[in-house]
């Protein structure tokens, strides 16, 4: 082989070896946070479940917004999710709670609903809220397939 053959494929090689370290690196790092995240939602899950207990369905809502508004983290909404979801699993459900919740498959109806939802209680029709939102709805279309 010619010698700029040689430089060419020692050069491709060391990319390919870079690419693969740097690969190996980041999925270290990702697996690390992800176990990290996992320890947050088993505590959000105990807590939602805890704080249930003693509440009705809306207050399980109020007390997640409430948490969200209080939270300064960019990560709030996410992690809102599981402690709503337990807290409305435990909580004691109420007819007028989910007397306007539309299907989940009406995609204009979900966003109106979710939208007024969060802008009553003061967030932004796009915010975190919408994750909350959405598990209140999870929850409603949920009791009605019971029904």
């Amino acid at each position: 082989m010619s010698r700029t053959l040689n430089i060419a494929v020692a050069v491709c090689l060391s990319g390919l070896l870079l690419i693969a370290v740097a690969a190996m690196v980041f999925y270290a790092f990702v697996s690390g946070l992800r176990e990290g995240w996992v320890d947050v939602d088993r505590d959000a899950l105990q807590q939602g479940a805890a704080a249930g207990k003693g509440l009705r369905d809306a207050e399980c809502v109020e007390q997640a917004l409430a948490r969200l508004r209080d939270s300064r983290a960019g990560t709030a909404g996410i992690h809102s999710r599981p402690w709503i979801e337990a807290c409305l699993r435990s909580a004691t459900p109420t007819a007028e709670f989910c007397r306007d919740a539309p299907r989940r498959a009406d995609r204009e109806a979900t966003l109106r609903w979710q939208g007024a939802l969060c802008e009553k209680q003061g967030f932004p029709a796009r915010s975190a809220c919408g994750a909350v939102a959405d598990e209140a709805q999870a929850y409603c279309n949920a009791r009605a397939s019971a029904l």
